[in-house]
């Protein structure tokens, strides 16, 4: 043993045809490689609500929201926080996928006090977001009840740590 490492960063990488390259190695465990730009919120990764299906059953009821990830990377869905209820979602969501989650169970809705919903992600980084819709509401006057129509995106997405 010379007490040196047995690999040296600065040699040179065969290659599959026999030729010798300076380029090194892609390895298996190199970092994804993220889009987003600190401080700039059009890089931003957005996880979207492409539907809220409402379920009710007497005097409860339970929402359901499909979530979308419209980013290029893969993306954890942490938490949503509506109608005064945060919901653990903990859930990793590909580029492009769509997903239903349940997001509040209980009382059916007897006022529209509420009108933002917050929605939790971040990137497999690390990197935490937070989403914030506006909250639309129907009254069905045979119930006395409201239920939500549609959750709007209201822009910009918040870079919860940045």
């Amino acid at each position: 043993m010379s007490g040196k490492p047995a690999f040296d960063p600065n040699d040179k990488v065969p290659q599959d045809d026999g030729q010798v390259s300076g380029a090194q190695a892609p390895t298996a465990l190199s970092a994804p490689t993220s889009s987003v730009r600190k401080g700039d919120a059009s890089t931003y990764p957005v996880v979207r609500v492409t539907r809220v299906d409402m379920r009710p059953n007497g005097n409860t009821m339970q929402i359901y929201c499909y979530l979308l990830n419209s980013s290029p990377e893969s993306l954890v869905v942490d938490k949503m926080q509506l109608l005064g209820m945060t919901r653990r979602l903990q859930d990793d969501l590909r580029p492009n996928e769509a997903r239903e989650y349940l997001v509040y169970s209980g009382p059916a809705l007897l006022s529209d006090q509420q009108h933002q919903a917050l929605l939790d992600y971040k990137t497999t980084g690390g990197d935490y977001f937070e989403a914030v819709y506006e909250i639309m509401y129907t009254y069905h006057q045979e119930s006395k009840t409201y239920i939500i129509g549609d959750l709007r995106l209201i822009p910009p997405i918040r870079d919860v740590y940045g």
